[in-house]
């Protein structure tokens, strides 16, 4: 019933989260949109019922256009139903004074409208991708259906059904294939990612909205009772069959590709190869058509990296630090929040899938406090999010000093069969031209604070140097100043302060020794703490550093090739 009044009524608020879900990991959330297959199907179908009871076109044609218009008005009118309502519109004023309806001129008037009554629209994933749809099936299907050779005289019978219905089911394939060459770059650029199979679990799914449609109306419609009871059972059997064929795709290998969001300069790629194929689409063979797309399709998912890139999330008040090295290995060091919910969901995965990332090598938790590890705990426990983790690192603390917490997240580990490492202070290991050493704890230390044996790690790249200090705070912080002592560790590049900036953090003798050259905060915008404290920012900015903060400034990325540093903020002064 949810999902039938979202597809009528566009009434999204009882919509089960799951099914939205399950929809649109497999390439069909579109059918849950009020979209240009109702208004095409509503519309089109009023107007013809009222052509066929004996009704003249223009009042036929008046009727249809003020039915479809209060019908987008009820819906929201939302921009995808205003294109379809406004292109259905043109197509009955055609109707009504004999005129030829030409789609891609409806469309082109419809973009340009909206796009005067709102500019914004064109950074709208769903304007892009609903006039990108129309455009695929209007401009780019044509250049791909043709070649197709005639069906041969001496065909007859069965020969020639099962010609007609396969060039109906490759017409289809083409149709689809044409939507998602033009919504890609869209698709990748807000969604960083695309079900591999949806063209062709979209060869079912659609051709069944125009029986599941009709009967949902007449289930919505019709008195309670045996007239009803068809098409509720139609209404199950087609809802049932889509949920059954989605997660027979999920169960496919590969059946989601990552790429991540692509840059600006392979999106133009991409493009100006489709509009070649486009405009010359009599000159250019089939064999060759499918080159140049296949060519701009890799060109579109490529990434190239290189380098160092760490990336401090803005988790509100907590911390999250990625880390990407040049061998391609992604590391994670904490991630969690005590004023967020959902952090994995809504801050991690999608920073990890628009980096084109699907997997963690290794998750490195300073401590078990929940503003580190709720978004651990939460990527343990959701497959859905869609990102795997290699295996998790905890500080080497004696058995009698783990707490309950982290008790906790070890048997969580171990259930979910995610290999457990534990580190302490001398550890450490290479990746390329990474050197990541452990600074503290002291092993097997039987300190039951969770800040004074926070994990600190000390990374090393070409001049670049870089030390992660979770909460470390006290006791602590003194025996990490004797570790930097001994191993002659002073005059830093980056440092991640550690507490999220509280007032006794980070003092002055530990400053005087890593006189940071960028120093970032991780805290909550007008958190109860009052982080980051005064005394210490002046502090801070006293040691020469300069100071990011991800309560002010977002996310924080640092980049490095060894030598110099490029730093960039998510949030723009």
């Amino acid at each position: 019933a949810s999902v039938m009044k979202t597809m009528l009524l566009g009434d999204k608020e009882t919509l089960d989260a799951d099914i939205k879900a399950l929809y649109k990991r497999n390439g069909i959330a579109h059918i849950l949109a009020i979209s240009g297959l109702h208004i095409s199907f509503l519309g089109t179908g009023l107007y013809s019922l009222l052509r066929r009871a004996g009704c003249r076109i223009g009042p036929a044609a008046a009727v249809g256009s003020v039915c479809m218009l209060l019908y987008g008005m009820m819906t929201g009118a939302g921009v995808s139903v205003r294109r379809a309502v406004g292109m259905f519109l043109i197509r009955m004023l055609a109707e009504g004074i004999g005129r030829t309806y030409d789609m891609l001129t409806a469309l082109g008037v419809l973009g340009l409208l909206l796009l005067l009554s709102r500019p914004l629209y064109i950074y709208h994933s769903g304007y892009l991708l609903s006039f990108g749809s129309v455009l695929g099936v209007g401009l780019v299907y044509p250049a791909l259906s043709q070649g197709r050779g005639r069906m041969k005289k001496y065909r007859e019978g069965a020969a020639r059904i099962l010609w007609q219905g396969g060039g109906k089911i490759w017409q289809a394939l083409l149709a689809g294939i044409s939507v998602m060459l033009v919504t890609l770059p869209v698709q990748l650029w807000y969604y960083y990612e695309i079900p591999v199979c949806a063209t062709l679990l979209n060869l079912v799914v659609l051709p069944l909205m125009g029986l599941l449609l009709p009967a949902g109306i007449c289930a919505m419609l019709l008195p309670r009772g045996i007239l009803q009871v068809p098409a509720r059972y139609a209404v199950h059997g087609i809802l049932q069959l889509y949920g059954w064929l989605c997660r027979i795709q999920e169960a496919l290998p590969g059946h989601t590709l990552t790429p991540g969001r692509p840059l600006l300069g392979q999106v133009a790629l991409y493009v100006l190869l489709l509009l070649l194929v486009t405009a010359a689409k009599d000159r250019l063979r089939g064999r060759t058509k499918a080159v140049l797309l296949a060519l701009g399709v890799v060109c579109l998912c490529l990434r190239l990296e290189s380098g160092l890139r760490v990336t401090f999330l803005d988790v509100g008040q907590g911390d999250g630090i990625c880390i990407r090295t040049e061998t391609g290995n992604v590391y994670l060091v904490d991630c969690g929040s005590s004023s967020k919910s959902g952090t994995a969901a809504y801050q991690l995965a999608p920073f990890l899938k628009m980096e084109g990332v699907t997997r963690l090598d290794a998750v490195f938790i300073t401590h078990p406090d929940s503003d580190h590890i709720s978004g651990i705990l939460q990527l343990m426990d959701e497959k859905d999010i869609g990102i795997g983790l290699g295996g998790i690192v905890l500080p080497a603390i004696a058995q009698q000093a783990k707490d309950g917490s982290y008790l906790a997240l070890e048997e969580k580990a171990k259930e979910k069969n995610i290999p457990v490492s534990y580190m302490y202070s001398g550890i450490g290991w290479q990746d390329g031209k990474l050197r990541v050493t452990c600074l503290h704890p002291e092993r097997g230390s039987e300190e039951t604070d969770a800040n004074a044996y926070s994990q600190v790690l000390y990374m090393e790249y070409g001049a670049f140097s870089m030390l992660l200090t979770g909460d470390v705070e006290g006791e602590g912080e003194k025996q990490l100043l004797r570790q930097l002592e001994q191993r002659q560790i002073a005059d830093i590049t980056v440092l991640k302060v550690a507490h999220h900036g509280s007032e006794n953090s980070t003092p002055k003798p530990l400053l005087d020794r890593l006189r940071p050259l960028l120093s970032v905060i991780s805290c909550g915008k007008d958190n109860r703490y009052g982080h980051p404290h005064a005394a210490l920012l002046t502090r801070l900015v006293q040691a020469g550093s300069q100071v990011y903060v991800t309560a002010r400034d977002g996310a924080v990325t640092v980049r490095t090739e060894g030598n110099g540093v490029w730093v960039e903020k998510f949030l723009k002064e």
